[in-house]
């Protein structure tokens, strides 16, 4: 069953019942990722009271919503490391002259 769709204004809609929370830290994370050049790695110190486990859920989301980079990341202690993670490019095969593959 395909779903019936339609447009209508704003005041026209009921409001959200609750209102969106943005989380700060995932905020502070993105900046940071989003200023780490080639090479470098992010070391976040993970907060009393706080997992490792949460901080690299924190890593994953942030990195997500950056716009999908692929981040590794691991810990040490209460240290977690996170590293953007390079694509490795694909190298074009060159198609035989005949059509037929091997």
């Amino acid at each position: 069953m395909a779903l019936k769709m339609t447009v209508r204004k704003q005041s026209d809609v009921p409001g959200p019942v609750s209102a969106g929370k943005v989380n700060p830290d995932v905020e502070a994370l993105k900046a940071r990722m989003a200023s780490i050049g080639a090479g470098m790695v992010l070391e976040v110190e993970v907060p009393k009271g706080s997992s490792v486990r949460s901080t690299k859920a924190l890593i994953t989301r942030a990195a997500t919503q950056l716009g999908g980079a692929k981040w590794k990341h691991w810990h040490a202690g209460t240290k977690v490391y996170a590293q953007p993670i390079r694509r490795r490019r694909r190298k074009n095969r060159a198609k035989p002259k005949n059509g037929r593959r091997r």
